[in-house]
């Protein structure tokens, strides 16, 4: 039993040991803490929105830029569909 217990410990350890190892999340400036609801991107390009905003990074996401400024006030971007250099973004305001 104690045999058992010990190769579990080590699994689980082991486990989560190398899951952390492996993180591929990395915070990035440029969004201005804004929080953001929906995510789009081809290769380099990624587009994400939020609160009256939508952003677009051409480099995997390390630099962001606003490309949206005339969305309407209060609006939320939910949905986004992008093919090259378009970008269509769906909204709650209506």
């Amino acid at each position: 039993m104690m045999l058992f217990l010990r190769f579990h410990v080590l699994v689980i350890s082991f486990t989560f040991l190398v899951g952390s190892a492996y993180a591929q999340w990395v915070q990035t400036p440029g969004t201005s803490g804004k929080d953001l609801f929906a995510l789009s991107g081809d290769g380099p390009n990624l587009f994400a929105g939020g609160l009256d905003s939508l952003y677009r990074s051409t480099n995997y996401g390390m630099t962001w830029h606003s490309v949206a400024t005339d969305l309407p006030s209060s609006s939320v971007v939910i949905s986004l569909l992008n093919s090259d250099e378009t970008v269509i973004a769906g909204t709650d305001f209506w």
